[in-house]
């Protein structure tokens, strides 16, 4: 693999890729010239090493380009040498980017094992099958074709017990783990439903467990359970009362908060300690009762729309405006993240852009918060008589009873609705001119939030030809949220967005589907 010590010149390091990829190239000659290759080494030594190398010499590459790129501009701005100033100095300050990154060495291998050990089970088939053909060529056709039944009966008989094994484990696995999980005592660990038990599979939006108080109101899962039972007794006849007490024991589920609705064109009601309101959730590539026009009208507002959650109720206290935060917050840290420098950057930069954001991807816990005023798309203030529907396709910009001391919102009432939403982002935003307004008792607020880059149905986002984040990779099996947060911890809603992505790496996953994950060779959480 790659020297203990990091090179330190641009030369020293395009020659360590070379040598390494030299004696790569070397072994993998050797090994097809003898045909004596190892499957094992090829698939969790050789192909990890071929893969490393070719990341670190696109790295290299594309490093050593954008220094020379800012050498050159630095030059001509300031009218210094290339090659003794800004040359060197670029060198230097790219040096990071140059350097030989870590890949997924070990997700690679992961997958490849599935592959790995079906490909031995094949070849101990065929081993076995030739080894019987030797040995009948002397008896007749009856007696062959009788051995070619019984062969086929070994084969299918190794592969069930093959099967149980791995359930076997897998259960035994899933147990340890529930037994650690519950010896943590965490307050905020509720585990999941089974897939199958999914209304919106392959997603699964649910009340989350950091807000104790949090209840829904208008409950849809028990009909929704009521379904799925139903369709069980039409399925499997006679072995309806034993799915149903199945059911109960396996789905570990609260009626009163694993729950909301997706693509339905109907509300959730819900209820915290400081909020009484309601939530509406529309998600691109889903099905459901959503019309196409929908799409359509909001594409006026929002290029290509993709993802859309409203909230809409009434604040039970008086909270200031620079003290309610959204964003997403995460007790295990991501995987598969950029370089730190990279990172560090970019969160400096949106730092810069938005005034108000907190954020911290590379922590151990992350988060990245900001204003619930300055993030959403669209903001309605309006009494009780005059608040919008909430299954409108669009919801007006609307916040002149926002009350301050210079009147700034009240000033806007003349502008059209695309304006007032850019000042009132602009303002909301910046905790330093948030704090003269506050969210106040007796006014129906909505929040309309919509986002064209979060795609939910494949859980990936999507920056069109530039950039495509595979969220499963990066979260470490937790889902994003929806909430807003007070600066003292309270939650004036929390929700979860889950997709059956996630659950290989998450702990919460049922044993159902443990089991399942397991049986298809796919990584499951440790």
């Amino acid at each position: 693999m790659w020297p203990s010590t990091t090179p330190t010149t641009t030369l020293e390091l395009l020659g360590a890729i070379a040598r390494e990829s030299k004696n790569l190239a070397g072994e993998i000659m050797c090994c097809v010239e003898k045909r004596n290759i190892k499957c094992r080494v090829f698939v969790f030594d050789l192909v990890p090493r071929a893969m490393h190398s070719i990341w670190s010499a696109l790295h290299g590459i594309v490093g050593g380009l954008i220094a020379v790129i800012l050498s050159i501009e630095l030059a001509l701005a300031f009218d210094a040498s290339v090659v003794f100033f800004t040359g060197p100095l670029c060198l230097i300050g790219c040096r990071r980017l140059m350097t030989p990154t870590e890949i997924d060495d070990e997700r690679l291998r992961r997958r490849a094992a599935k592959a790995y050990y079906t490909m031995i089970g094949t070849f101990e088939r065929r081993r076995k099958k030739k080894r019987r053909w030797k040995t009948m060529r002397t008896k007749n056709k009856t007696t062959n074709e009788q051995s070619d039944d019984d062969e086929n009966d070994d084969d299918e008989d190794d592969e069930k017990k093959e099967k149980e094994r791995v359930d076997r484990r897998a259960r035994e696995a899933w147990r340890n783990t529930r037994t650690k999980q519950k010896e943590k005592n965490d307050p905020q660990f509720r585990p999941l439903p089974e897939r199958r038990l999914w209304p919106h599979r392959p997603v699964f939006i649910r009340s989350s467990a950091r807000e104790p108080s949090q209840r829904c109101i208008n409950n849809s899962w028990s009909k929704l359970k009521k379904d799925v039972r139903e369709d069980d007794e039409a399925n499997e006849s006679g072995e309806g009362e034993n799915n149903k007490k199945e059911e109960e024991k396996d789905a570990e589920w609260n009626e009163l908060t694993d729950t909301c609705p997706v693509n339905t064109e109907s509300a959730l009601e819900f209820e915290t300690d400081i909020f009484k309101g309601k939530v509406v959730c529309r998600f691109l590539g889903l099905g459901g009762e959503t019309p196409e026009q929908f799409y359509i009208e909001r594409s006026k507002i929002c290029n290509n729309i993709a993802f859309q959650v409203v909230v809409q109720g009434e604040f039970k206290e008086r909270i200031r405006m620079d003290q309610l935060v959204t964003g997403g917050e995460f007790k295990r840290p991501f995987q598969n993240i950029p370089p730190r420098t990279i990172v560090y950057t970019g969160q400096e930069l949106f730092k810069v852009i938005t005034p108000g954001l907190a954020c911290d991807v590379t922590a151990d816990e992350p988060y990245y918060l900001a204003l619930l005023g300055g993030l959403v798309s669209q903001m309605s203030v309006e009494t009780k008589e005059t608040a919008p529907n909430i299954l409108d396709f669009e919801i007006p910009e609307q916040c002149d009873k926002i009350e301050g001391n210079d009147g700034f919102f009240q000033n806007g009432k003349h502008l059209n609705m695309q304006a007032r939403g850019t000042r009132r982002v602009k303002e909301l935003a910046n905790p330093a001119t948030a704090k003269k307004y506050y969210y106040e008792p007796g006014l129906i607020y909505t929040f309309d939030n919509m986002q064209s880059y979060l795609h939910l149905d494949s859980y990936s986002f999507d920056v069109g030809k530039v950039l495509t984040l595979k969220l499963e990779r990066h979260l470490n099996g937790q889902p994003i949220q929806f909430f807003a947060k007070t600066g003292d911890g309270r939650y004036a809603f929390c929700f979860e967005m889950w997709h059956e992505k996630l659950l290989p790496y998450a702990p919460e996953c049922s044993e159902e589907d443990y089991v399942t994950f397991a049986l298809e060779g796919k990584s499951i959480s440790a």
